[in-house]
């Protein structure tokens, strides 16, 4: 009876374990590398100095059990200023990471708002450096996270295609249209079509520019998103600024003796509207 007890106790223990263990496994679908530094917050390659396991209120301010390091960091492509340390569960099964002092890895992970510490785990993409992605290979992950920040700091669309948008013509004058803005001598004014609010995309805004000759200039901006607006830099320059989107606004500058785009400057905002990085300077 005794045997037959442990037999059942071994059955039943067996059963158990294939009915829990699966529950306790990290389960994520693998992405794209371009799909994990979208989603990720922070995007950097570390070599990993130290780990500590922390938790059960010792030092970490919630109480959970889990692995913390510190790093030097090789590579910053995303947002890794500032970044001290790395959190990630104490085990794989909770999706951790099991990281390796000496060792190098790509990080994908998240910062909450004041915090210097990334959080981090294999569903987030994080892994050594010498493993790959599902699309790219283990050696060219440095050179496509690179175009990725890249492309960051030239937020579509970027300035050849901002110049693409802007179509300065020569058009018959008006003798009834001189009621614009005028020069700082009165010589010359300008004027602008912004299209309405609920005029459905492409939206295109147009400046006319006076100066008293059989031809006028005209500005057309395609694709403004919301109403451009100018002014007179002196008798001769006008500056134009284009709202493209919420976050994107360029500064074009006109020539108006010549009939010329003299720069077109092109900007990324914040959410209050002021200018975050210039960035003609940085892009193709």
């Amino acid at each position: 009876m005794a045997a037959e007890r442990c037999a059942a106790g071994a059955i039943v223990a067996a059963l158990l374990a294939l009915c829990v263990s699966p529950a306790w496994a990290c389960r994520c679908a693998p992405q794209t590398l371009a799909e994990y530094f979208e989603r990720a917050g922070v995007v950097m390659q570390v070599r990993i100095e130290q780990v500590e396991i922390v938790g059960n209120g010792v030092g970490d301010g919630d109480g959970h059990a889990h692995r913390r390091a510190q790093f030097t960091r090789l590579q910053d492509y995303k947002n890794a200023a500032g970044v001290d340390s790395l959190r990630t569960a104490l085990d794989g099964a909770a999706c951790g990471l099991a990281l390796q002092p000496g060792a190098r890895y790509w990080i994908f992970g998240t910062l909450a708002p004041g915090s210097t510490q990334v959080r981090t785990g294999s569903c987030d993409g994080s892994r050594p450096i010498d493993q790959g992605f599902t699309d790219v290979a283990a050696d060219a992950v440095h050179e496509v996270l690179l175009e990725q920040r890249r492309a960051l700091d030239c937020p579509s669309p970027a300035p050849a295609e901002i110049a693409a948008r802007l179509q300065l013509t020569a058009v018959p004058r008006a003798e009834a249209a001189i009621t614009g803005q005028r020069s700082p001598n009165g010589a010359y004014a300008f004027w602008i079509k912004n299209p309405s609010p609920v005029q459905r995309p492409p939206r295109i805004a147009k400046l006319v520019i006076d100066r008293e000759r059989e031809e006028q200039i005209e500005l057309r901006l395609h694709g403004v998103a919301a109403a451009a607006s100018a002014q007179w830099v002196n008798e001769k320059l006008v500056l134009v600024r284009v709202p493209w989107s919420r976050h994107l606004r360029s500064e074009v500058l006109i020539d108006v003796e010549r009939a010329a785009i003299l720069s077109v400057d092109s900007a990324r905002l914040d959410e209050t509207g002021r200018v975050q990085h210039w960035l003609d300077a940085d892009c193709p």
